[in-house]
């Protein structure tokens, strides 16, 4: 842990601990829940950082190293969320992703409510969307249900004082990594349910425990036995109709005691959470417990950059999703009217197959912000928003799928940047660069769609109230980027449908079928399929997939 830092903010009146690690404008902001503090983040942190984020984890008021307010018993989880915006603003920064556990879920969750400008997208581990307030599933569990026995005032003080800090934490550790909610007997206190030579969970250290001890032997327990527990059935935010509208990922453990509360798991699979949280994905990991994320760091980590950690290029903010991490890198580039979405069906395939899938929206398009000023985009600036998006990557080497105008940028980084194509795919595109004689719309007729589209305002007045300020590709096809004998030394696989629109360009198909083209790429394999058209790949997922698949093993070193 000596590469994280640490700092006090000052916030709303008190010192809060942070840690950081990792540098940019991309920030993940992870929220610990009980008995946790920053700590429980340390393999999420670093990982974020080394894949370019800037990566925070504090400790909540009251908690770990973070000073106490000055009456606790008046706490609720309102002050979270004051807390972490007061803590945004401090730190300069506009928006996050935020990732959330346990009781760090609930803040997570309110603050994409209340602040849905500030939140990019939100994972939660273990908590599906919920408010504090009054609920079922703490209502409907036993008398001797540890949350309603650590809502009676003073109870649990008198249950935890008969230890000391470092047992606390062990027995609630032990307990809480069960596959049934810890409830008491009548005769008996929480900590009394572990037998004193029950060990330590496998993948939870005499060393991380020394770590959590430390930390509340600073703190006691007076914040976290009010937040959550005493507050839990508390309505603190007043919202009728929530709903999150950032993407969000909930992962849980198959194996987390909080699938046996009332009616959680149907509220997982149902209607009434799909309105509240309309972009969700759910993730079970198999052997996942409450603490899936100190469990199975590993796998946990596979799932926050599905499509919910969306990364921003040093450039314009390039939008990017990408399913998996691996030194093999697929890049997508889309065309258009499409986004980074088209590239579903082989985004999933190549990630299966072992590869880091990534696809951006280009800027102006989808989710990436729009330039100053539109007017005056070229391709140049999608290369060289590919190229700066892999070096805040740290990725070295890449392959690239292109399609549509995405595959003009493909071959332009392959020309002006060889020595970081591994190889290409292109989709309907044979090798093209943008210059006066890209699309021969003189051969055209005059109705011709580029044709119509390149005219200032015609397109504009033709889609009415759709916004089409991004003028990359049409009207700037015909601009000559500067580049004298092009070519392409990447090995090249084209694949065109037979019934693409594309190929009754004029001299289009006998240029495919050329040595000019040859020239251009010497390393080029072309495959037409029977029934694919413009859209090929979401056309043919399966046969698309496969031709990707087997040119990518035939050329990854």
């Amino acid at each position: 842990m000596e590469h994280i830092s640490h700092t006090h903010v000052e916030v709303n009146g008190l010192k809060l601990h942070g840690a950081e690690i990792g540098t940019g404008p991309k920030v993940v902001l992870f929220l610990h829940g009980f008995p946790q503090i920053w700590y429980t983040w340390r393999y999420q942190m670093i990982a974020v950082a080394t894949a370019g984020y800037r990566a925070i984890a504090y400790d909540f008021r009251g908690y770990g190293l973070s000073e106490l307010p000055a009456e606790p018993e008046k706490g609720g989880f309102i002050d979270l969320v004051e807390d972490t915006i007061a803590l945004l603003d401090t730190l300069g920064i506009r928006k996050a992703f935020l990732v959330g556990t346990d009781l760090g879920s609930f803040p997570a969750y309110m603050i994409a409510v209340l602040y849905p400008e500030r939140v990019t997208s939100l994972v939660s581990l273990g908590v599906p969307f919920r408010l504090p307030g009054p609920s079922d599933d703490i209502d409907l569990m036993p008398e001797g249900f540890y949350c309603k026995r650590w809502q009676e005032p003073g109870r649990a003080e008198a249950d935890f004082g008969r230890f000391d800090v470092k047992t606390v934490i062990k027995n609630i550790y032990i307990l809480f990594s069960g596959t049934k909610p810890p409830t008491a007997r009548e005769d008996q206190e929480i900590m009394d349910m572990v037998d004193p030579s029950t060990p330590l969970p496998p993948w939870f250290s005499e060393e991380d425990l020394a770590v959590y001890a430390s930390l509340y032997e600073k703190s006691g327990f007076r914040y976290p036995l009010q937040v959550p527990y005493r507050t839990l059935g508390i309505d603190c935010c007043g919202i009728t109709n929530p709903k999150v509208v950032a993407p969000t990922l909930l992962i849980m453990g198959e194996k987390d005691y909080a699938l046996s509360f009332p009616g959680i798991a149907d509220y997982i699979k149902s209607d009434i959470l799909k309105q509240r949280v309309p972009d969700l994905e759910t993730v079970f990991v198999e052997e996942g417990n409450h603490f899936v994320h100190e469990k199975l760091p590993e796998q946990s980590l596979k799932h926050p950059p599905l499509s919910h950690i969306q990364t921003l290029s040093p450039n314009h903010g390039a939008h990017q999703a990408h399913p998996c991490r691996s030194p093999k890198v697929v890049l997508f580039l889309h065309g258009f009217p499409e986004i980074w979405y088209t590239w579903r069906y082989q985004m999933k395939a190549v990630a299966a197959a072992g590869y880091r899938a990534i696809a951006i929206d280009f800027r102006g398009y989808g989710l990436s912000e729009q330039p100053a000023e539109p007017e005056k985009g070229n391709f140049m600036d999608l290369v060289d928003d590919v190229v700066a998006l892999l070096d805040t990557c740290g990725i070295n080497k890449v392959f690239l799928i292109g399609k549509d105008f995405g595959s003009i940028t493909a071959y332009l980084v392959a020309v002006v940047h060889p020595e970081r194509v591994s190889g290409i795919v292109s989709l309907g595109i044979p090798f093209l660069l943008p210059g006066p004689n890209c699309i021969r719309n003189d051969l055209m007729p005059s109705g011709f769609y580029i044709t119509r589209w390149q005219e200032p305002g015609r397109a504009e007045a033709d889609f009415g109230r759709l916004d089409v300020k991004t003028v990359v590709p049409y009207r700037s096809l015909g601009i000559d980027c500067g580049i004298t004998n092009p070519k392409v030394t990447a090995p090249t696989l084209l694949i065109n449908g037979q019934k693409d629109y594309l190929l009754k360009f004029a001299g289009m198909e006998d240029y495919t079928k050329s040595e000019q083209l040859k020239h251009f790429v010497p390393d080029l394999d072309t495959v037409f399929l029977d029934e694919g058209n413009h859209f090929v790949h979401e056309n043919l997922p399966k046969q698309m997939n496969e031709l990707i698949i087997t040119f990518l093993t035939k050329h990854c070193n």
